[in-house]
């Protein structure tokens, strides 16, 4: 007939064109324009330089029970929680301070209530207070099954983001 396998290339291509055009209307507002990058948002956590944690970013530390995570979490608090001022053992990281007093929520699924208490306290014995701040909440989720814990924190995410004017 006089075509080439260009030529159904160019007509399979078409077919996905119109068969796929929905998705690919979405797709093009979410496609990078490498001629105008987007703003690079200022980092709250680093480590070694590297950006780990952003503005209206979620941060999840997961390992092996026994392997750290809570003291790791711990250093990081206690550099959102330290004042301006203050220079904290952050275990590592850099953490930018909570200048602003936005909520910082913890939810801990895994330590008892006591462990979860001693850990927090030596989170502000690391940035010297003897109370944390209003806007600095801890709770131990481990009695609670998997769907109170989420409808817990979707909640209380929301009411503390509205209360204090957001969260870190």
């Amino acid at each position: 007939m006089g075509k080439t396998a260009e030529d159904l290339r160019r007509l399979f291509n078409l077919l996905l064109e119109n068969l796929y055009a929905q998705t690919f209307a979405i797709l093009r507002s979410c496609e990078i324009d490498f001629d105008n990058p987007p703003l690079t948002p200022k980092p709250l956590i680093t480590i070694a330089g590297v950006t780990i944690g952003s503005p209206g970013n979620l941060l999840g530390i997961t390992g092996n029970e026994g392997s750290g995570k809570s003291n790791f979490l711990g250093g990081m608090l206690a550099g959102a929680l330290a004042k301006s001022t203050q220079s904290v053992d952050s275990l590592g990281t850099k953490v930018l301070p909570n200048y602003s007093g936005k909520s910082v929520l913890y939810f801990d699924t895994e330590q008892s209530e006591d462990q979860l208490y001693r850990n927090m306290t030596i989170v502000l014995q690391r940035c010297a207070l003897s109370s944390p701040p209003e806007s600095f909440k801890a709770y131990c989720l481990t009695n609670l099954s998997r769907r109170e814990r989420l409808q817990v924190i979707l909640q209380s995410v929301d009411k503390f983001h509205h209360q204090f004017g957001g969260y870190i």
